[in-house]
Protein backbone atom coordinates (compact mmCIF):
# COMPACT_ATOMS: atom_id res chain seq x y z
CA UNK A 1 0.00 0.00 0.00
CA UNK A 2 1.47 3.72 -0.79
CA UNK A 3 0.98 6.53 1.10
CA UNK A 4 -1.90 8.04 -0.94
CA UNK A 5 -3.38 4.85 -0.60
CA UNK A 6 -3.36 5.00 3.05
CA UNK A 7 -4.47 8.67 3.62
CA UNK A 8 -7.51 7.46 1.58
CA UNK A 9 -7.69 4.60 3.75
CA UNK A 10 -7.54 6.63 6.67
CA UNK A 11 -9.86 9.54 5.90
CA UNK A 12 -12.58 7.51 4.95
CA UNK A 13 -12.51 5.57 7.98
CA UNK A 14 -11.66 8.50 10.11
CA UNK A 15 -14.83 10.56 8.68
CA UNK A 16 -17.01 7.36 9.46
CA UNK A 17 -16.18 7.74 13.03
CA UNK A 18 -16.53 11.50 13.57
CA UNK A 19 -19.18 12.01 11.26
CA UNK A 20 -22.70 12.58 12.67
CA UNK A 21 -24.81 12.65 9.69
CA UNK A 22 -24.36 8.37 9.19
CA UNK A 23 -23.57 6.95 5.92
CA UNK A 24 -24.79 9.66 3.60
CA UNK A 25 -22.99 12.23 5.11
CA UNK A 26 -19.96 9.94 4.62
CA UNK A 27 -20.77 9.47 0.78
CA UNK A 28 -21.90 12.81 0.54
CA UNK A 29 -18.02 14.23 1.88
CA UNK A 30 -16.19 11.96 1.12
CA UNK A 31 -12.94 12.47 -0.93
CA UNK A 32 -10.78 10.60 -3.17
CA UNK A 33 -7.25 9.47 -2.19
CA UNK A 34 -5.24 12.28 -3.83
CA UNK A 35 -7.48 14.61 -2.54
CA UNK A 36 -6.70 13.50 1.20
CA UNK A 37 -3.44 12.97 0.86
CA UNK A 38 -3.21 16.51 -0.33
CA UNK A 39 -5.31 17.58 3.34
CA UNK A 40 -2.51 15.21 4.91
CA UNK A 41 0.38 16.61 3.35
CA UNK A 42 -1.05 20.53 3.95
CA UNK A 43 -1.36 19.62 7.91
CA UNK A 44 1.92 18.00 7.80
CA UNK A 45 3.46 21.01 6.36
CA UNK A 46 1.98 23.99 8.49
CA UNK A 47 0.54 23.28 11.24
CA UNK A 48 3.31 22.15 14.84
CA UNK A 49 3.23 19.85 17.78
CA UNK A 50 3.25 21.64 21.01
CA UNK A 51 6.80 21.73 21.14
CA UNK A 52 6.59 23.96 18.01
CA UNK A 53 8.35 21.08 15.56
CA UNK A 54 6.82 20.83 12.39
CA UNK A 55 4.61 17.68 11.55
CA UNK A 56 6.08 16.72 8.71
CA UNK A 57 9.68 16.87 10.80
CA UNK A 58 8.60 14.90 13.79
CA UNK A 59 7.41 12.38 11.56
CA UNK A 60 9.96 11.60 9.89
CA UNK A 61 11.93 11.97 13.05
CA UNK A 62 9.86 8.89 13.95
CA UNK A 63 11.33 6.66 11.39
CA UNK A 64 15.08 6.54 13.00
CA UNK A 65 14.11 3.78 15.32
CA UNK A 66 14.20 0.13 15.17
CA UNK A 67 9.90 -0.49 14.34
CA UNK A 68 10.16 2.36 11.67
CA UNK A 69 6.99 1.53 9.98
CA UNK A 70 4.71 1.13 12.78
CA UNK A 71 6.09 4.23 14.06
CA UNK A 72 5.06 5.87 11.17
CA UNK A 73 2.10 4.42 11.02
CA UNK A 74 0.17 5.62 14.51
CA UNK A 75 1.75 9.19 13.96
CA UNK A 76 0.54 9.06 10.19
CA UNK A 77 -3.27 8.00 11.51
CA UNK A 78 -3.41 10.64 14.61
CA UNK A 79 -2.55 12.94 12.25
CA UNK A 80 -5.48 12.26 9.96
CA UNK A 81 -7.54 11.88 12.48
CA UNK A 82 -7.40 15.76 13.17
CA UNK A 83 -7.63 16.84 9.60
CA UNK A 84 -11.01 14.92 9.31
CA UNK A 85 -11.59 16.88 12.31
CA UNK A 86 -10.67 19.95 10.99
CA UNK A 87 -12.30 18.97 7.73
CA UNK A 88 -15.74 18.06 9.38
CA UNK A 89 -15.60 21.33 11.08
CA UNK A 90 -15.11 23.34 7.93
CA UNK A 91 -17.42 21.71 5.00
CA UNK A 92 -20.18 20.34 7.69
CA UNK A 93 -20.59 22.74 10.83
CA UNK A 94 -23.50 24.07 11.96
CA UNK A 95 -24.24 27.91 10.04
CA UNK A 96 -25.71 29.17 13.43
CA UNK A 97 -22.31 27.91 15.33
CA UNK A 98 -19.82 30.76 15.93
CA UNK A 99 -16.42 30.10 14.44
CA UNK A 100 -13.75 29.51 17.16
CA UNK A 101 -11.30 31.83 15.48
CA UNK A 102 -13.81 34.50 15.44
CA UNK A 103 -12.36 37.45 17.36
CA UNK A 104 -13.97 38.44 20.53
CA UNK A 105 -12.40 41.68 21.25
CA UNK A 106 -9.20 43.20 20.19
CA UNK A 107 -6.48 43.69 22.85
CA UNK A 108 -5.70 47.35 24.36
CA UNK A 109 -3.41 48.23 22.56
CA UNK A 110 -4.72 46.62 19.38
CA UNK A 111 -2.95 43.55 19.64
CA UNK A 112 -4.50 41.01 18.05
CA UNK A 113 -7.83 40.36 18.54
CA UNK A 114 -8.90 37.17 21.07
CA UNK A 115 -10.80 34.16 20.25
CA UNK A 116 -12.56 31.55 21.51
CA UNK A 117 -9.61 29.06 20.55
CA UNK A 118 -7.05 30.92 23.22
CA UNK A 119 -8.93 30.57 25.40
CA UNK A 120 -10.07 27.19 25.27
CA UNK A 121 -7.44 24.22 26.67
CA UNK A 122 -5.70 22.75 24.26
CA UNK A 123 -6.63 19.69 22.71
CA UNK A 124 -4.19 16.10 22.30
CA UNK A 125 -1.44 16.50 20.43
CA UNK A 126 -0.89 13.63 18.33
CA UNK A 127 3.06 13.67 19.22
CA UNK A 128 2.38 13.43 23.21
CA UNK A 129 -0.87 10.78 22.11
CA UNK A 130 2.16 9.00 20.21
CA UNK A 131 4.62 8.77 23.32
CA UNK A 132 1.14 8.14 25.79
CA UNK A 133 0.92 4.47 22.99
CA UNK A 134 3.98 3.69 23.34
CA UNK A 135 4.59 4.00 26.85
CA UNK A 136 1.55 1.63 27.82
CA UNK A 137 2.74 -0.63 25.30
CA UNK A 138 5.96 -0.81 26.65
CA UNK A 139 4.42 -1.15 30.40
CA UNK A 140 2.46 -3.79 29.53
CA UNK A 141 5.15 -5.85 27.38
CA UNK A 142 6.97 -5.86 30.79
CA UNK A 143 4.05 -6.05 33.17
CA UNK A 144 3.23 -9.44 31.34
CA UNK A 145 7.10 -10.88 31.60
CA UNK A 146 7.56 -9.58 35.06
CA UNK A 147 3.83 -11.31 36.09
CA UNK A 148 5.51 -14.88 34.92
CA UNK A 149 8.29 -14.60 36.55
CA UNK A 150 6.51 -14.34 40.39
CA UNK A 151 6.14 -17.02 42.06
CA UNK A 152 2.72 -18.13 43.54
CA UNK A 153 3.83 -16.30 47.32
CA UNK A 154 4.44 -13.04 45.24
CA UNK A 155 2.03 -12.56 43.46
CA UNK A 156 -0.99 -13.00 46.07
CA UNK A 157 1.03 -11.21 47.97
CA UNK A 158 0.79 -8.31 45.57
CA UNK A 159 -2.96 -9.14 45.20
CA UNK A 160 -3.52 -9.09 48.98
CA UNK A 161 -2.07 -5.42 49.13
CA UNK A 162 -3.77 -4.63 45.71
CA UNK A 163 -7.17 -5.93 47.56
CA UNK A 164 -6.87 -4.06 50.72
CA UNK A 165 -5.63 -6.81 52.76
CA UNK A 166 -3.05 -6.47 55.21
CA UNK A 167 0.20 -8.80 54.75
CA UNK A 168 -0.38 -9.39 58.44
CA UNK A 169 -3.73 -10.68 57.84
CA UNK A 170 -4.21 -14.13 59.55
CA UNK A 171 -6.16 -15.20 56.51
CA UNK A 172 -3.37 -13.74 54.01
CA UNK A 173 -0.54 -16.02 56.20
CA UNK A 174 -2.75 -18.80 56.49
CA UNK A 175 -2.98 -18.85 52.77
CA UNK A 176 0.61 -18.83 52.20
CA UNK A 177 1.90 -20.42 54.62
CA UNK A 178 4.71 -18.35 56.01
CA UNK A 179 5.37 -15.45 59.17
CA UNK A 180 4.35 -12.29 58.67
CA UNK A 181 7.87 -11.01 58.49
CA UNK A 182 8.97 -13.14 55.40
CA UNK A 183 5.36 -12.51 53.23
CA UNK A 184 6.59 -8.46 53.77
CA UNK A 185 10.30 -9.65 52.96
CA UNK A 186 8.62 -11.48 49.82
CA UNK A 187 6.44 -8.42 48.78
CA UNK A 188 9.31 -5.94 49.11
CA UNK A 189 11.52 -8.05 46.77
CA UNK A 190 9.14 -8.48 44.35
CA UNK A 191 8.78 -4.66 44.23
CA UNK A 192 12.38 -4.11 43.97
CA UNK A 193 12.46 -6.51 41.40
CA UNK A 194 10.08 -4.94 39.37
CA UNK A 195 12.46 -1.57 39.52
CA UNK A 196 15.46 -3.22 38.77
CA UNK A 197 13.61 -4.85 35.38
CA UNK A 198 12.35 -1.45 34.24
CA UNK A 199 15.87 -0.07 34.73
CA UNK A 200 17.21 -2.92 32.65
CA UNK A 201 15.10 -1.85 30.21
CA UNK A 202 15.95 1.20 29.56
CA UNK A 203 19.08 2.31 31.40
CA UNK A 204 19.68 5.51 30.01
CA UNK A 205 16.03 6.62 30.14
CA UNK A 206 16.22 9.92 32.82
CA UNK A 207 14.54 9.15 36.16
CA UNK A 208 11.41 10.61 35.45
CA UNK A 209 11.02 8.64 32.55
CA UNK A 210 11.75 5.36 34.30
CA UNK A 211 9.73 6.51 37.35
CA UNK A 212 6.55 6.90 34.78
CA UNK A 213 7.28 3.59 32.91
CA UNK A 214 7.63 1.58 36.79
CA UNK A 215 3.96 3.16 37.77
CA UNK A 216 2.43 2.24 34.41
CA UNK A 217 4.27 -1.42 34.74
CA UNK A 218 3.04 -1.79 38.29
CA UNK A 219 -0.28 -0.49 36.77
CA UNK A 220 -0.66 -3.44 34.28
CA UNK A 221 0.72 -5.88 36.53
CA UNK A 222 -2.41 -5.53 38.92
CA UNK A 223 -4.88 -5.89 36.17
CA UNK A 224 -2.82 -9.75 35.43
CA UNK A 225 -3.08 -10.22 39.10
CA UNK A 226 -6.46 -9.36 39.65
CA UNK A 227 -7.21 -11.68 36.73
CA UNK A 228 -5.56 -14.53 38.05
CA UNK A 229 -6.81 -14.27 41.24
CA UNK A 230 -10.06 -14.36 40.04
CA UNK A 231 -9.88 -18.07 38.63
CA UNK A 232 -7.32 -18.94 41.79
CA UNK A 233 -9.33 -20.98 43.77
CA UNK A 234 -7.46 -19.97 46.93
CA UNK A 235 -7.61 -16.54 46.08
CA UNK A 236 -11.38 -16.73 46.09
CA UNK A 237 -11.55 -14.90 49.79
CA UNK A 238 -10.14 -11.70 48.13
CA UNK A 239 -12.67 -11.34 45.95
CA UNK A 240 -15.39 -11.77 48.67
CA UNK A 241 -18.39 -8.95 48.24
Amino acid sequence: MDLMDFAGQRFEHNLQKFSHGGSQTCRMMGLDADQAWHLFETQLRLKNTRQGKCYKDWLVARSAGEDAVSAMESGASLIMRDVVRDYLCAEAGDPRNRSLDAPIETGPDGDRAVSMLDLLPAGPDPADEVVWLELEKTASILAERFFNQLDWRSRTALLARDRQFALSDPVVLDMVGCAKSMLSRIYHKALYALAEQVQLFQPDETASRKAELSVRVFSHLLILLNCWGRVEMRCAVFFKE
